[in-house]
């Protein structure tokens, strides 16, 4: 009930004044509770800050092949680099660039122009060892054998022929055309001498049917002709064999495998040509990493390896292991650093990898020993040495209880090494340690 004059009655004061005691009291239980969670007794102190309770560390005998390996890392690449330098070009005196076709990083495949050199092409063709002369009508020797194993590899129809002859040269013919090159041949003067053996040719025949057709007729005259047709023919054929379309030896490349990479080439137009001219990665894809030392770490050719290229694993095999050449002091007689001692390591892969993944980074874990069989082996810090040098392990049990068990050590790898024991077996956890 409400006071006449407007204030709070006695009763509303009252029922205020307890709401406000009920609410101090409220607060002060829960700050009470808070703060009985954060105060700890010196016992509790301790117990809480005192140190963890000793455990033992162990590890389990297990029965698997022992291996040994030598982790490096290795770059993705292909197996052979060559290098050429064209030393004459058809009809040219000086070799000078004057245009390229392709340049480093590029794919490039048989019968491909990759540049110019004075105005002339320089043509890749397919061939397991270089170009040494120039190949001319009649030539003979496995040069030209492998020219005719080219073209016909470009599709040509080259003849079983042992020499340089009309159906090799007919083939070149073809494929200078296609690329857009005037055929080289063996010159004007034997283009001349080759038109004047076909005029002489053509008159011995008009010399026949002359004789023929005279009244009465002359048989000696006709044999006489006979002959001299015979005669100029012999000359030209004999003529055709050795002249006309050659293969220049500045002009082809030959590259024993495809698809090759360039490496380096000269494109800049103008300047003279230095070796190397073009520089080319061929071959199967292969990785090859470096081992520095006086030694391989007991990397051999044939040992088993994997690599592990991003996400992905490929059963290989060591195929090199080479020795780096040491660096040469400069002329000056200056020591220097001739360059630390290594050995190239040369892995290849079970499966051929794509050719996408040259130049990516490789991990090469190759195998240097193994033991064939499945053995018993622990870590290494499992096995303990006794005054008299006996060797030893300690089991420790499914109760906690320790044993001592004498072990004889043979090949360790990877941080484990092999023992023998009959009181030891696959499964036992053994003490590597207490913390």
């Amino acid at each position: 009930m409400n006071d006449p004059s407007g204030g709070e009655s006695p009763l509303s004061r009252r029922r205020t004044a307890l709401l406000w005691i009920a609410c101090g009291t409220a607060v002060l239980s829960l700050a009470g509770l808070v703060l009985s969670t954060m105060i700890k007794s010196p016992a509790q102190l301790a117990a809480e800050t005192s140190a963890p309770e000793r455990t033992d560390l162990t590890a389990t005998v297990e029965e698997r092949v022992l291996r040994e390996t030598v982790v490096l890392r290795g770059t993705v690449v292909q197996a052979q680099a060559l290098e050429s330098t064209p030393t004459s070009v058809f009809e040219a005196d000086k070799l000078v660039v004057t245009g390229a076709r392709a340049k480093p990083g590029d794919w490039v495949k048989e019968g491909q122009v990759v540049g110019e050199v004075s105005g002339r092409p320089v043509i890749l063709l397919r061939g397991a060892f270089p170009a040494y002369r120039d190949i001319r009508p009649g030539s003979t020797g496995k040069d030209v054998t492998q020219l005719q194993k080219a073209l016909r590899s470009l599709g040509y129809t080259v003849d079983d022929e042992s020499t340089m002859g009309g159906s090799t040269k007919a083939a070149l013919r073809k494929l200078y055309n296609s690329l857009g090159y005037p055929v080289p041949d063996t010159g004007a003067a034997d283009n001349e001498a080759v038109a004047q053996a076909r005029a002489r040719v053509k008159d011995a025949k008009r010399i026949l049917a002359q004789a023929r057709g005279a009244t009465p007729p002359a048989p000696a005259a006709i044999t006489a002709a006979a002959e001299g047709v015979d005669q100029a023919e012999d000359a030209l054929e004999e003529l055709v064999a050795k002249t006309g379309t050659m293969l220049p030896l500045g002009e082809v490349i030959f590259v024993a495998s495809f698809p090759a990479r360039v490496s380096q080439i000269n494109r800049t137009v103008g300047r003279e040509v230095q070796a190397p001219y073009l520089r080319l990665a061929v071959g199967k894809v292969i990785v090859s990493g470096e081992v520095t030392g006086a030694d391989p770490r007991g990397i051999e050719a044939g040992q088993p390896a994997e690599l592990t290229i991003g996400t992905e694993s490929f059963p290989s095999k060591v195929t090199a292991v080479a020795e780096k050449a040491p660096a040469q002091a400069t002329e000056e007689g200056t020591s220097g650093d001739l360059g630390t001692p290594g050995f190239t390591v040369t892995v290849t892969p079970d499966k051929a990898l794509q050719t996408e993944l040259i130049g990516e980074d490789a991990r090469m874990t190759v195998v240097v020993r193994n033991s064939q069989d499945p053995v018993l082996v622990v870590p290494v810090a499992a096995v303990s040495a006794g005054a008299d040098s006996a060797t030893h392990v300690t089991v420790v049990g499914a109760d906690g209880q320790q044993r001592i068990v004498a072990v004889t050590v043979d090949d360790s790898g990877d941080g484990y090494v092999a023992v023998s024991s009959d009181e030891l077996h696959a499964g036992d956890a053994v003490l590597v340690g207490v913390p």
